[in-house]
């Protein structure tokens, strides 16, 4: 038996290292990430085609956004980068200080194109993973003139060895694990294993991975989960959730946040996809109202968090800076 370590790491409690605060922050705060990426089958996205040209309700969602002065982050797709009017978007949004922006690998078709395609990156060789990384930042530097700092992976797809490739480029924040979740089913990675907290990606501590926050909730009336936290997950069948408005009213995402600050956990990373902002365009989006009502939830939580529990909104520098003395090179000029 070889004493090598596989040639890819997956991700699990004893992988990675718990980064700690520095410079903590002066309050909970809160992250809002938007996955934004082009239409596809989510049931089959390596064989689907995919449509990247409407951006009416993301542009609905950013005003709204900017009306509470809060900075969204957009984490864009090889296929949103080729797309003028979304780059169009993305450039004035920046240069009026209104958004951040990072990249968000579809290893699917993203180039170049393999014989046999991944929708979980960590499938990938390294090799290749490499590959289809360089061409989402090369075309991130084409469109903006400077390399993107911030990596989230599609379906949440990383192990521990895409962090080496994704340090090598220079990436300092990756947003990829889903904690709590296991997608093993579906051929992905596992992060049952995986708490809530900031994780150093690296030994030399210059990659800061911050997973999407989850609870444990009750399959049942979330009043269960409310006022029973500690004992339900005993007595009852549980799933993990997401800190995210789809598929999530607004009251279940203030129990979950609840949850997160008994944890004390700082700093709360919000999900969401963009094509949810769009009549069709995903599973979210599909039917009579699902737009408005998704919007609506989001905007409840938000609002919630903003005024009643004084949540802070954060950039992605001061969540570096949490954690790191390190610069964390806020060279980003957009054309």
């Amino acid at each position: 038996m070889s004493n090598l370590l596989p040639k890819r790491q997956v991700i699990s409690a004893g992988t990675l290292l718990d980064a700690v605060e520095i410079k903590p922050l002066k309050s909970t705060s809160m992250l809002l990430t938007i996955d934004m990426e082009e239409s596809f089958d989510w049931d089959e996205p390596e064989s689907s085609e995919h449509s990247s040209g409407e951006i009416s309700g993301l542009k609905v969602f950013h005003s709204k956004c900017i009306n509470r002065k809060i900075t969204p982050l957009y984490l864009a797709t090889y296929q949103i980068l080729k797309n003028p009017v979304a780059v169009a978007f993305l450039r004035d949004a920046h240069k009026k200080n209104e958004c951040e922006i990072g990249i968000h690998l579809h290893s699917w078709n993203t180039p170049p194109k393999l014989d046999v395609e991944e929708s979980f990156q960590c499938n990938l060789s390294l090799e290749n993973e490499k590959l289809k990384l360089d061409s989402l930042v090369n075309q991130y530097i084409e469109v903006f003139g400077c390399k993107p700092l911030v990596h989230r992976a599609g379906r949440y797809g990383v192990d521990y060895s895409s962090f080496e490739n994704l340090a090598a480029l220079g990436i300092k924040i990756d947003l990829s694990p889903s904690a709590g979740f296991d997608f093993s089913c579906k051929g992905g990675p596992s992060f049952k294993t995986i708490d809530n907290k900031a994780k150093w990606g690296d030994e030399t501590q210059n990659l800061l991975c911050v997973p999407v926050p989850y609870s444990m909730f009750s399959r049942g009336p979330d009043l269960i989960t409310k006022h029973f936290q500690f004992i339900s997950k005993h007595i009852f069948s549980c799933e993990a959730v997401r800190l995210s408005p789809e598929g999530n009213t607004a009251s279940r995402m203030k129990i979950l946040t609840k949850n997160l600050i008994k944890e004390q956990l700082d700093s709360l990373i919000v999900t969401v996809h963009s094509t949810s902002f769009e009549d069709g365009e995903n599973p979210y989006s599909t039917g009579d109202g699902k737009v408005e009502k998704l919007m609506d939830t989001l905007f409840e939580y938000l609002d919630w968090c903003l005024v009643d529990m004084k949540i802070a909104p954060i950039k992605t520098e001061q969540l570096w800076q949490a954690y790191s003395d390190k610069k964390f090179n806020c060279e980003e000029k957009i054309i």
